[in-house]
């Protein structure tokens, strides 16, 4: 029996794979980092909200902690000029939102756009 090489094909691959993954990893992980500081951020601003009694139909301190937390978002690194932060309101809860893109790019000019969709729930009550 002859000895094995000690690279073949097989180990190339499998340096290759771990290698892709690991670049993957280090570039995709970060705006999913980022996702849960926007829940943060969102979280925050929820209570602010909370705060406030809006049934007098007076709506600019909303609008005021919206644009606040929006500022907020772009220091954070949120850099989507489409970047979509509400509130829509129910019968039983209310929805702070942000939608917003995130370009990730590649090697070579590949890049990968990543949405997101995060969302913050609280008692109509409160609101």
């Amino acid at each position: 029996m002859g000895k094995p090489r000690r690279i073949n094909i097989v180990s190339v691959a499998i340096v290759v794979f771990f290698v892709t993954g690991g670049y993957l990893a280090w570039k995709l992980i970060p705006p999913y980092l980022q996702a849960n500081n926007v829940d943060t951020e969102l979280a925050a601003a929820k209570n602010e909200l909370g705060k406030i009694d809006t049934r007098t139909g007076d709506d600019s301190r909303v609008t005021a902690i919206l644009e606040a937390t929006r500022t907020k978002l772009r220091e954070m690194g949120v850099d989507d000029p489409e970047l979509e932060l509400g509130l829509t309101r129910g019968a039983k809860k209310h929805t702070i939102y942000a939608k917003y893109k995130v370009k990730v790019h590649l090697v070579f000019g590949q890049s990968i756009t990543l949405s997101f969709h995060r969302t913050i729930t609280m008692e109509a009550g409160r609101l």
